[in-house]
């Protein structure tokens, strides 16, 4: 008798129909997780706004994706992505859709308004009222004192940000929304809208089984200060890609069928940098010392690049207390930054019989600033 067989990955599955072993073949996996459902503090929420936006600046090149379909990358055409490309949005694009994701809108017209509030701050300097700033005033205030080698006041920030995001930009930002939605979007998320829904009710299943808020915080040692963390589940973001957040207390997260398995990598990932954003402000004089050294002209974005390891070794902490082995979910992984944080992390947890966070950063700094393989990483991470 003739056998068909089919093997996916440790599983092999043989069928006596050649009909049978095709539409296994061909069929998508329905992934799902089961077990008691504890409670994490953790909400997810579908909004329009944030998908055509991030749909709109990944398309044109502004930031990335993985995994999103070719065949859904439509709503702009060619001469208006490369417009876009060449617009201050590909080096303020994550202060555009932070600030997006801080509001509340929901909808196209919602979306439109924050905007509209977003311009009305950087070219009038007009108070917020739609729009939660991603580094609202008080925060600006906070970094400069920290760094004063930033040598601006919120009025020189707001001009750095009107050259950049001029009323042009948003103009050309706000035509390209309107004709993505009514010629592509609008009929796309009347499906799309729904599975991302469908979606969400089992990633909230997902993490009350699992805890990942929980879990990062008993990794790290410290408690999320917010009541709950909001989670916003982003279309183009299939497998991964730019996947941000923004203070204090929202992430946007991944949407393939198998973001039940990873969702725990966005939490670690997104939630940690909130979780452990602080440090910036207490260390900045150790960052500037390092940054003398290694001749690095920006303090403050190399205080984010330590912070990017930093984050990537406990989204790695978390990922083995789930997956049960060691792997790679992140570029910043097995380089020589990374390993000098892992090996400060075991010496601090030796230490104490825990992580102490304020113990380790120390500590990790203090390597950092005499070990030349790592300065040299800094300089170009990989």
């Amino acid at each position: 008798m003739t056998r068909y067989i089919v093997e996916r990955g440790p599983v092999r599955v043989m069928f006596s129909s050649l009909r049978d072993a095709d539409r296994f073949y061909r069929a998508s996996p329905l992934v799902d997780i089961e077990g008691e459902e504890k409670g994490d503090r953790i909400v997810f929420k579908v909004r329009l706004a944030d998908n055509i936006l991030n749909h709109v600046l990944v398309i044109s090149g502004i930031n990335y994706t993985v995994g999103f379909p070719l065949e859904f990358a439509r709503g702009v055409d060619i001469e208006t992505r490369a417009k876009l490309y060449s617009s201050g949005l590909r080096e303020e694009w994550w202060f555009v859709a932070a600030s997006v994701l801080g509001s509340e809108a929901d909808n196209l017209d919602e979306l439109l308004e924050v905007l509209a509030d977003l311009e009305a701050v950087i070219h009038e300097g007009a108070e917020p009222s739609k729009v939660r700033l991603a580094i609202p005033r008080e925060r600006f205030e906070k970094i400069v004192e920290a760094y004063p080698e930033f040598n601006a006041t919120w009025d020189s920030y707001l001009e750095k940000k009107r050259k950049r995001l001029s009323r042009e930009t948003f103009r050309l930002l706000e035509k390209t929304l309107r004709n993505c939605y009514r010629s592509f979007y609008e009929k796309y998320w009347e499906r799309r809208g729904k599975e991302l829904r469908k979606l969400s009710v089992k990633l909230k299943k997902a993490v009350d089984i699992m805890q990942p808020l929980k879990t990062l915080e008993d990794t790290v040692g410290r408690r999320f200060k917010a009541d709950e963390l909001k989670v916003f589940p982003v279309d183009v973001f299939r497998t991964g890609g730019g996947v941000f957040g923004v203070d204090p207390d929202r992430i946007v997260c991944m949407t393939s069928p198998s973001a039940v398995l990873d969702i725990h990598l966005d939490i670690a990932h997104e939630a940690g940098h909130i979780l452990i954003g602080d440090w910036r402000i207490r260390y900045a004089d150790k960052v500037r010392e390092l940054a003398k050294d290694i001749e690095y002209s920006d303090t403050y974005k190399l205080a984010y690049i330590i912070e990017e390891h930093v984050v990537a070794l406990i989204q790695f902490k978390v990922d083995l207390k789930y997956y049960g082995e060691k792997r790679i979910t992140h570029g910043f992984m097995g380089n020589r930054v990374f390993n000098l944080a892992d090996e400060a992390w075991r010496e601090i947890e030796n230490q104490y019989g825990r992580l102490v966070f304020d113990e380790f950063i120390e500590l990790f700094l203090e390597k950092l600033a005499v070990d030349k393989e790592a300065k040299q990483t800094l300089l170009k991470p990989t």
